[in-house]
């Protein structure tokens, strides 16, 4: 007992010395012991009076434990870092048929080297990630649930909601919650998190150059050191961001159990099994593996070294079964498949075949940047090697699909999970590492493919490093041959070389509007700018220029934002931030503006609406503007405001409408309703901002909805087609009509479907078409109705000189709506084949608008 608590004790103070250690590192303290002590006396005497006391315990511990005492620290962290090393990375008994690094003479030394070359440059990328890592809104509620986590004194059962039903366990909370004892600043967080991430790649080479046949190991760790996903991934503060250490681990441990058959090291396999599945519930596809290694050496292991396994295993997982347990069920929440016979579709096969390949190459930058902006990237950067670099990647991919077919044809033929004999492995049978990547890899991918699971990059991560060593064994077969040898370096090398430029171009570009979002580097480069136009500390405001929500978060910018830069000023204007993506320049830019200055005029309407609200009046606001009141007392974001409520002041937006229709409805018909009540009155109108007052003097202004439009954003507007594609336009992501996406004679949008009243109204079109000396028309656009078997209008736009690539062009097609209105109305465009063309939205406006609406209800 005194041994155990001797050892859970030292590995918690060296964590401690560890979170320590990264401040010297990751945070802004010069390299000064006596500086260093003053700094951690003044910002973190919590921690440090917990590490002293953690210091005395341990101390008196050791004298209790006379065989582990030892005459200091610097001699008990020595002896420690022996035992940890002999525990857990011992290599195996060399075998005769293998060629290991000390019996290989030239080639071991060869071996070293080139292994040595690949780690470096592994930990070179994820080091020159750490400041362009994503920080976005899931890191933020992270760090929340770990704050959470503190002042539960670690009691907790379970973390955040997940898109699964469940929420998430809670071991990440834990890990995340003893860093920021010590620091709270995301880049030191990330940065821990990396060297983690360093430290299971080192041990894990170190595992596979003693224990597998040298080239096998060799490739293996190439391809896992400079891996696209897992550089990405390594930063990230979320809950796979460790599951490819204790994978690691679990790999290494699993392998010497069917190596050598030590039941200790079956335990430590369950254990570190359940550690990955407590970071991220995809980790519980290791069950079924598991239990299969179980049955098959039940023999060895013994009834006392199964039940010492799963309650290994159990124990890990204890507050989260307890917590699924006590909620009514471990499946629950869970949402699972529908409609079986879909199963096993050719669609979710083939995306979740392609899904798994990019994770292998640097082709998982195409899911980060969308393939159009990675194929630039590419181009920009790399040429005029871009077509071999990719090339590199794409045989690390087809070495993973013939390595997991063989492995297969394996288990087919040998009618065995692990054709191995009592004494390791059998002579001329896969290496160990291959049969059990490969028995996680296949099991695992059915299991996904069954509960049809989202299949995203993240959720993938619990099958490293199984994916690489199963990549590495058509390399490892084609060794013998100097073609082979070169072809598995150049794999290696290009994928790092690729891999490397598409960093380079994340970060000149200052991140990316698409899944990767904004990078940590701009967005205190942001605030930087910010704090020079900032001295007098006014409220900060965030205008960003929404790109399917990845351009910056405002949750994130608040969090990063000084304290004294969240909150309204009574009699400070605030600063606006302007944050937009240069589809041309394809990067980040910003502006900082005072209210006086804003060229966006209707935030500027809201801003002077405001100024005519007091403090503590009952306010509702249309969703739209509610960002601009959030945190104001009183104040209540409305779709409908409810005029029972008897609201003081009612803020409505009629103008822009940037949510999926019918958001805008509800703001017209709001604002109609409204100046038919004669208790209401308009104060201010400007730029679409209504605001009426309880009480104010009627005005009754026809020209409040002259021009008024339904906006409907394209994306939104399916014909059964798949023409998403990535650009800038009004609405971020637009419908494109690219040779590959959308063929000719078809059509791009259709829709809205709306109901009008008689009247006479104009349809726009907002297009863009490359440049072209075709005359042909590009594009026919029209409005039905009924079905479209009734035919409102139409046009047939054909490219000119004057119409280039990314910019915008409107275009009219006015129709009328007869005495019996019109429903079911579509507005189409008809793609006509030639020269690219994008489609952002269309628009309904009445002409001779009326104070009721344009919509049959």
């Amino acid at each position: 007992m005194i041994k155990l608590l001797s050892r859970a004790l030292t590995l918690l103070l060296v964590a401690y010395l560890f979170a320590f250690a990264s401040l010297f590192i990751f945070g802004k303290i010069d390299v000064n012991i006596g500086g260093a002590i003053r700094i951690l006396m003044e910002r973190w005497e919590q921690p440090l009076a917990q590490f002293f006391v953690l210091f005395t315990v341990w101390l008196a511990v050791q004298r209790k434990h006379k065989r582990e005492r030892f005459d200091n620290a610097i001699g008990y962290a020595s002896s420690l870092l022996r035992w940890l090393w002999r525990g857990l990375f011992t290599p195996s008994v060399p075998d005769v048929d293998h060629i290991h690094v000390g019996r290989a003479g030239g080639a071991g030394q060869l071996a070293m080297i080139l292994v040595a070359a690949a780690l470096l440059a592994g930990i070179a990328l994820r080091l020159y990630h750490l400041p362009i890592f994503y920080f976005n809104p899931d890191s933020v509620i992270t760090m929340e649930m770990a704050d959470k986590t503190i002042a539960a004194n670690f009691l907790i059962t379970h973390s955040s909601d997940s898109s699964m039903g469940p929420p998430h366990p809670p071991m990440f909370n834990y890990t995340l919650g003893l860093i920021m004892t010590v620091s709270r600043d995301p880049i030191v967080i990330a940065g821990i998190l990396s060297l983690l991430n360093i430290v299971g790649l080192v041990f894990f080479a170190r595992y596979m150059l003693y224990s597998e046949p040298l080239y096998f190991a060799l490739i293996s760790i190439g391809l896992l050191a400079v891996n696209s996903s897992l550089i990405l991934y390594s930063t990230m503060i979320w809950h796979p961001t460790l599951m490819p250490v204790a994978l690691m681990l679990f790999h290494v441990k699993l392998c010497r159990f069917i190596k050598e058959k030590n039941v200790n090291d079956l335990a430590w396999g369950f254990a570190f099994a359940g550690i990955a599945s407590q970071f991220h519930s995809s980790g519980y596809f290791l069950a079924l593996p598991l239990l299969i290694v179980a049955y098959s050496f039940r023999k060895e292991a013994g009834a006392k070294g199964l039940a010492m396994a799963f309650g290994a295993g159990a124990l890990v997982c204890f507050p989260y079964i307890y917590y699924m347990l006590a909620e009514g069920g471990i499946f629950g929440g869970l949402n699972t498949a529908v409609g079986a016979k879909r199963v096993f579709s050719m669609e979710v096969m083939e995306r979740f075949v392609s899904i798994s390949g990019a994770m292998l190459s640097p082709r998982i930058f195409a899911h980060w940047l969308g393939t159009p902006d990675y194929d630039f990237y590419i181009q920009r950067y790399a040429w005029p090697f871009g077509g071999a670099l990719k090339l590199a990647g794409c045989l690390v991919e087809i070495s993973f699909a013939v390595g997991l077919l063989r492995y297969i044809a394996m288990i087919a033929s040998e009618r065995s999970f692990f054709p191995i004999g009592p004494s390791g492995e059998r002579t001329g049978s896969p290496p160990v590492s291959f049969q059990l990547a490969g028995l996680i890899v296949f099991l695992s991918s059915v299991g996904y493919i069954l509960v049809r699971t989202p299949v995203f990059p993240h959720y993938l991560t619990f099958m490293f490093p199984f994916y690489v060593i199963v990549a590495a064994w058509v390399p490892f077969k084609l060794c013998k041959y100097m073609a082979g040898r070169a072809a598995s370096v150049f794999a290696v090398a290009g994928h790092a070389t690729l891999a490397a430029i598409l960093l380079v171009a994340l970060d000149k570009a200052g991140g990316h509007y698409l899944a990767y979002g904004a990078t940590y580097r701009t967005m205190t480069q942001i605030i930087e700018a910010v704090r020079e136009a900032n001295p007098e500390n006014r409220p900060v405001d965030l205008y960003a220029e929404r790109i399917r929500s990845q351009v910056i978060y405002d949750h994130v910018f608040k969090y990063l934002l000084p304290t004294e830069w969240r909150k309204d000023t009574p009699g400070k204007k605030p600063i606006l931030v302007n944050v937009s993506w240069d589809s041309n320049e394809r990067k980040y830019d910003w502006g900082i503006m005072s209210l006086e200055g804003l060229p966006f005029e209707r935030d500027n309407a809201v801003f002077q609406a405001l100024e005519l609200v007091p403090q503590g009046a009952r306010l509702a606001v249309h969703p739209d503007v509610f960002k601009h009141v959030r945190g104001r007392a009183n104040t209540f974001e409305r779709e409908h405001p409810s005029l029972d409520s008897a609201y003081e002041y009612v803020l409505v937006d009629v103008r822009f409408a940037p949510y999926v229709p019918p958001v805008n409805y509800y703001a017209m018909e709001s604002a109609q309703a409204l100046l038919r009540d004669r208790r209401y009155g308009i104060i201010y109108r400007s730029n679409g901002i209504l605001l009426f007052k309880a009480g104010a003097q009627k005005k009754l202004d026809r020209e409040v909805f002259q021009r008024i439009a339904l906006t409907f954003k394209s994306v939104n507007m399916y014909c059964g087609g798949d023409a998403d594609t990535v650009s800038s336009g009004k609405s971020g992501l637009v419908r494109s009509s690219l040779k590959e996406k959308k063929p000719k004679d078809t059509y791009m949008v259709c829709g809205p479907y709306v109901n009008l009243k008689p009247g006479s109204y104009v349809a726009t079109f907002r297009l863009s078409l490359v440049e072209t000396e075709q005359t042909e028309p590009v594009a026919l656009l029209d409005v039905v109705s009924d079905g479209a078997s009734v035919k409102l209008g139409e046009k047939r736009v054909a490219p000119e000189v004057s119409y280039i690539k990314n910019a915008w062009s409107e275009f009219d097609v006015p129709f009328t709506v007869g005495p019996k209105g019109a429903r079911g109305v579509e507005l189409r465009v008809l793609y006509l084949g030639g020269p690219e063309m994008q489609v952002d939205s269309v628009s309904i406006t009445m002409d001779d608008p009326t104070f009721s609406s344009m919509l049959i209800n």
